[in-house]
Protein backbone atom coordinates (compact mmCIF):
# COMPACT_ATOMS: atom_id res chain seq x y z
CA UNK A 1 0.00 0.00 0.00
CA UNK A 2 1.46 3.48 -0.56
CA UNK A 3 -0.54 6.70 -0.24
CA UNK A 4 -0.71 8.34 -3.81
CA UNK A 5 0.42 11.90 -2.37
CA UNK A 6 -1.05 15.34 -1.26
CA UNK A 7 -0.19 17.67 -4.20
CA UNK A 8 -3.76 17.48 -6.20
CA UNK A 9 -1.68 16.19 -9.16
CA UNK A 10 -1.27 13.39 -10.96
CA UNK A 11 0.41 10.27 -8.94
CA UNK A 12 1.68 8.55 -11.71
CA UNK A 13 4.79 11.50 -11.12
CA UNK A 14 5.21 10.66 -8.00
CA UNK A 15 7.25 7.67 -5.86
CA UNK A 16 6.21 5.12 -4.84
CA UNK A 17 2.61 5.96 -6.00
CA UNK A 18 3.28 6.05 -10.05
CA UNK A 19 5.36 2.33 -9.39
CA UNK A 20 4.40 -1.31 -10.88
CA UNK A 21 3.76 -3.71 -8.08
CA UNK A 22 1.98 -1.55 -5.64
CA UNK A 23 -1.77 -0.87 -4.17
CA UNK A 24 -1.77 3.37 -4.46
CA UNK A 25 -4.75 4.43 -2.36
CA UNK A 26 -6.24 8.28 -2.78
CA UNK A 27 -8.17 10.19 -0.29
CA UNK A 28 -11.85 10.52 0.59
CA UNK A 29 -13.50 13.44 2.65
CA UNK A 30 -16.05 12.29 4.99
CA UNK A 31 -18.77 13.52 2.75
CA UNK A 32 -17.79 11.31 -0.05
CA UNK A 33 -15.87 13.62 -2.15
CA UNK A 34 -12.34 13.60 -3.30
CA UNK A 35 -10.01 14.94 -0.87
CA UNK A 36 -8.92 18.40 -2.94
CA UNK A 37 -5.33 17.05 -1.77
CA UNK A 38 -5.11 13.84 -2.44
CA UNK A 39 -3.45 12.99 -6.07
CA UNK A 40 -5.48 11.15 -8.53
CA UNK A 41 -4.90 9.11 -11.69
CA UNK A 42 -4.86 6.01 -13.55
CA UNK A 43 -2.05 4.30 -11.30
CA UNK A 44 -4.96 4.94 -8.46
CA UNK A 45 -6.06 1.80 -7.32
CA UNK A 46 -8.36 2.51 -4.28
CA UNK A 47 -9.59 5.37 -2.43
CA UNK A 48 -10.01 5.29 1.16
CA UNK A 49 -11.30 7.27 4.37
CA UNK A 50 -8.28 10.12 4.43
CA UNK A 51 -9.11 13.53 5.69
CA UNK A 52 -9.88 14.42 9.46
CA UNK A 53 -9.06 10.52 10.65
CA UNK A 54 -7.98 10.70 14.27
CA UNK A 55 -4.80 8.25 14.77
CA UNK A 56 -2.03 7.74 17.29
CA UNK A 57 0.25 10.69 17.10
CA UNK A 58 4.17 11.33 18.54
CA UNK A 59 5.03 10.81 21.97
CA UNK A 60 1.39 9.06 22.88
CA UNK A 61 -1.83 10.82 22.83
CA UNK A 62 -3.55 11.01 19.23
CA UNK A 63 -4.23 13.61 17.04
CA UNK A 64 -6.73 14.56 13.81
CA UNK A 65 -5.44 14.65 10.61
CA UNK A 66 -5.52 14.66 6.78
CA UNK A 67 -3.64 13.12 4.09
CA UNK A 68 -3.28 9.64 1.52
CA UNK A 69 -0.62 8.58 4.85
CA UNK A 70 -4.16 8.43 6.69
CA UNK A 71 -6.38 6.91 3.40
CA UNK A 72 -3.51 3.68 2.89
CA UNK A 73 -3.57 1.98 6.44
CA UNK A 74 -7.62 1.63 5.97
CA UNK A 75 -6.03 -0.26 2.39
CA UNK A 76 -3.93 -2.19 4.12
CA UNK A 77 -5.77 -3.30 6.72
CA UNK A 78 -8.17 -4.86 4.36
CA UNK A 79 -5.74 -6.70 2.81
CA UNK A 80 -4.47 -8.01 6.07
CA UNK A 81 -8.03 -9.25 6.25
CA UNK A 82 -8.05 -10.42 2.97
CA UNK A 83 -5.28 -12.56 3.45
CA UNK A 84 -6.19 -13.97 6.35
CA UNK A 85 -8.70 -15.89 4.26
CA UNK A 86 -6.59 -16.26 1.56
CA UNK A 87 -3.52 -17.98 2.74
CA UNK A 88 -0.70 -17.38 -0.19
CA UNK A 89 -2.15 -14.83 -1.83
CA UNK A 90 -0.54 -13.59 -4.68
CA UNK A 91 0.24 -9.73 -4.61
CA UNK A 92 -2.11 -10.00 -7.82
CA UNK A 93 -4.55 -11.75 -6.18
CA UNK A 94 -4.99 -9.63 -3.12
CA UNK A 95 -4.94 -6.14 -5.35
CA UNK A 96 -8.02 -7.43 -7.56
CA UNK A 97 -10.00 -8.75 -4.57
CA UNK A 98 -9.76 -5.63 -2.78
CA UNK A 99 -10.95 -3.93 -5.58
CA UNK A 100 -13.58 -6.42 -6.89
CA UNK A 101 -14.73 -5.85 -3.01
CA UNK A 102 -14.46 -2.28 -3.04
CA UNK A 103 -17.53 -0.18 -3.13
CA UNK A 104 -18.37 1.43 -6.59
CA UNK A 105 -19.23 5.08 -6.62
CA UNK A 106 -18.63 8.41 -8.40
CA UNK A 107 -16.79 10.89 -6.28
CA UNK A 108 -17.33 14.26 -6.80
CA UNK A 109 -14.31 16.70 -7.09
CA UNK A 110 -12.18 14.44 -8.36
CA UNK A 111 -9.85 15.73 -11.11
CA UNK A 112 -9.64 13.04 -13.53
CA UNK A 113 -13.06 11.44 -13.47
CA UNK A 114 -11.89 7.77 -13.03
CA UNK A 115 -14.16 6.54 -9.99
CA UNK A 116 -11.60 3.93 -7.89
CA UNK A 117 -13.40 1.92 -5.82
CA UNK A 118 -13.93 2.85 -1.66
CA UNK A 119 -11.99 0.14 0.23
CA UNK A 120 -14.91 -2.41 1.82
CA UNK A 121 -13.53 -4.15 4.66
CA UNK A 122 -17.10 -6.18 5.14
CA UNK A 123 -17.27 -7.13 1.45
CA UNK A 124 -13.97 -9.64 1.72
Amino acid sequence: MVAAGNDGANAANYSPAGFNNVITVSALNPNNTFAFYSNYGSVVDLIAPGTNVESLWKNGGYNTTSGTTMASPHVAGAAALFCSSNAGATFNTVRSGLIAAGEAGSWAGDPDGISEPLVDAQSL
